[in-house]
């Protein structure tokens, strides 16, 4: 047994929530296990070497919105907010056909940004504007209406038009919730929207990161967290929790070591939070949504077509375009990624590659002779999906188990499942921790 020490903290998971929780406690001095079933910290934003171009390629494109607070609270913390690029203002071009349209917010203080921007957006009906508005107003955090009800059946019943749906609503949920409107809550829809609109202008923006996601995040979280006395055990799986009482008193991992602590943050998808905890069983039966990207290296004739560094698809098997070269240093790729993939997962690597060939050439005239090499990468547990309903099923930080906290994007964070979500939800647990630790229970 790895020794007992009063104030250490365990934590299970190294994605983004439980690197956050880490960095956190580390830096007020509380020493800090971090235990990790895979070779390789991040979660589900990492990065590896393809064995064909000796490139490092990330698992799919994540965005950062300008509003992201807790997550480039942590990048800042680890040294690396100034590895996210953000542009001046939102801008989205969406590709339908041959047509293209390009939504931009203006200079306005918001939400007349955003008002602004619509007005402007040719696709989008301005008559919307105002029953979006109407829409927002007439529901409260809460309402037991919306929590049985989709987004898209919250926007159809208000009358929002198929126009705006198609050119503004869907892919706007398909990037940030990945799934299509009416698979997702409307609770969190709204949440999402009213997030937006209370965020300064200036915060209205996207960003991307300029450099690989394992020198974004895992590196950089791992050296913060050792420097100060932190341990990591990474292909170290935690097997069993025991608990005694109110209490978790050690964890056994695949290593076969049992190891006490004074406080405990699950931070692991619900799926896996299930297994360890008999009251989250019902975490087991969450859905995911699933990604699928498909990394394209081209001849360098056909790069220079790629008039965008991002474009969004309204028809078609994919979603997104990114054009990686211009976005992450030394990358010399496209990514064209589809959201809430569930028709692809049994799909080969040739079919997809083919549709992705399909696309380039609808969009940019690019032929299948211009590939010089693709990649298709399939995560199959993306994100967990929102569903209708499951809003209010989401778990709060603190447990029954007075030194158990959960972290993750899934849990009652009041945000979609985003790196935000999972940031915030690292954050809350370890602000329980020190209020435990300052309360001196135990």
């Amino acid at each position: 047994m790895i020794g007992s020490v009063r104030e250490r903290v365990l934590v299970i998971g190294g994605g983004v929530s439980g690197l956050s929780a880490s960095v956190d406690l580390v830096m007020r001095g509380i020493p800090v296990y971090l235990f990790e079933a895979r070779p390789f910290l991040g979660g589900r934003i990492y990065s590896f070497r393809d064995p064909s171009t000796g490139e490092e390629l990330d698992n799919g494109m994540h965005l950062v919105a300008g509003f992201y607070r807790y997550f480039m609270r942590f990048l800042s913390t680890i040294g690396r907010a100034g590895s996210i690029e953000f542009g001046p203002r939102l801008e989205v071009v969406l590709a339908d056909g041959k047509k293209r349209f390009r939504f931009r917010t203006c200079g306005l203080p918001s939400p007349l940004n955003l008002v602004c921007g619509l007005l402007r957006y040719r696709p989008f009906p301005k008559r919307d504007i105002l029953l979006l508005s109407r829409c927002l107003r007439r529901f409260r955090r809460g309402d037991d209406l919306l929590e049985g009800m989709s987004a898209g059946e919250l926007l159809t019943s208000f009358g929002i038009s198929r126009e705006a749906i198609r050119y503004f609503f869907r892919p706007l949920i398909l990037s940030t919730l990945n799934a299509e409107a009416f698979e997702v809550a409307s609770t969190i829809f709204v949440e999402m929207l009213r997030s937006i609109l209370a965020s300064r202008s200036s915060e209205v923006v996207l960003g991307h990161s300029t450099i690989p996601y394992s020198s974004l995040i895992a590196g950089p979280a791992a050296n913060f967290i050792t420097s100060r006395g932190g341990k990591i055990y990474l292909s170290s799986r935690v097997l069993s929790i025991r608990v005694e009482g109110d209490r978790v008193v050690s964890i056994l991992d695949s290593q076969n070591r049992e190891v006490e602590a004074f406080a405990y943050i699950l931070a692991v998808p619900p799926h896996e939070a299930s297994l360890l905890l008999p009251h989250l069983r019902e975490a087991g039966e969450w859905d995911y949504s699933p990604i699928v990207s498909v990394d394209v290296w081209l001849r360098e004739g056909a790069l220079r077509l790629i008039d965008e560094e991002m474009i969004g698809l309204t028809d078609g098997e994919f979603h997104w375009v990114f054009n990686r070269c211009s976005m992450v240093d030394g990358s010399r790729y496209i990514t064209l990624l589809a959201s809430g993939a569930r028709d692809m997962m049994g799909r080969d690597k040739e079919d997809l590659i083919g549709a992705a060939s399909r696309s380039l050439k609808e969009l940019f005239g690019i032929g299948r002779r211009d590939i010089e090499y693709a990649r298709v990468i399939k995560e199959r547990r993306a994100t967990p999906l929102i569903a209708p309903g499951k809003n209010r099923a989401r778990p709060p930080s603190r447990t029954r188990f007075k030194n158990l906290f959960l972290a993750g994007d899934w849990t009652s964070t009041g945000l979609p499942p985003t790196l935000e979500s999972a940031a915030m939800s690292g954050f809350s647990a370890a602000e329980g921790v020190m209020e435990l630790i300052n309360g001196g229970a135990g």
